[in-house]
């Protein structure tokens, strides 16, 4: 009876066990807003020990990434890790390379992605996002046409509600 219980553990602990990866992928993505010249994007940390820098490049070249969409993909590879610390570091034409982000990132699968959104203000930073989405302001030409169609649709909310109304005074 006890080495039934035993092998029985031992099958569900083999079962429950996650097989160890040989090699993990984490995958850095900077969205930018608007293009600027000269944009050079390289991501710098310790992975194990061994110092590592990583260009980000907009060319298309890896998988997902599609050329001049204005986000800079780059992959690292490696034996699995649990946490980075990842510096990002920018340069343009009109600035010299500077740190845009600073911090540790949990690893928390073999095949990772880590996103930023580059803002550059007159302090240019790099902010920690969920997936790399591209915004950009709105023109005021693109308002008005909205600003419009909510005119007209209020307006034909009110012309409907005055003939229910009149409709009831009426009867």
């Amino acid at each position: 009876m006890v080495l039934i219980a035993a092998g029985l553990v031992l099958l569900l602990a083999d079962a429950v066990a996650e097989p160890l990866e040989a090699t993990q992928e984490v995958r850095l993505e900077v969205a930018t807003t608007r293009a600027f010249p000269g944009l050079e994007i390289e991501a710098h940390t310790t992975w194990l020990g061994e110092a590592r820098v990583l260009p980000l490049h907009d060319d298309g070249q890896l998988a997902g990434d599609v050329p001049g969409d204005g986000v800079y993909v780059g992959i690292w590879t490696g034996a699995p890790v649990r946490v980075l610390a990842i510096q990002l570091q920018v340069a343009t034409d009109a600035h010299s390379p500077f740190e845009a982000y600073g911090g540790l990132e949990r690893i928390v699968q073999p095949t990772d992605r880590l996103a930023w959104a580059l803002e550059m203000d007159e302090t240019p930073t790099a902010r920690r996002v969920a997936a790399p989405l591209l915004s950009r302001p709105t023109e005021a030409r693109e308002l008005s046409g909205v600003a419009a169609s909510l005119g007209w649709a209020c307006l034909a909310f009110l012309y409907v509600a005055w003939l229910v109304g009149r409709d009831r005074t009426a009867s």
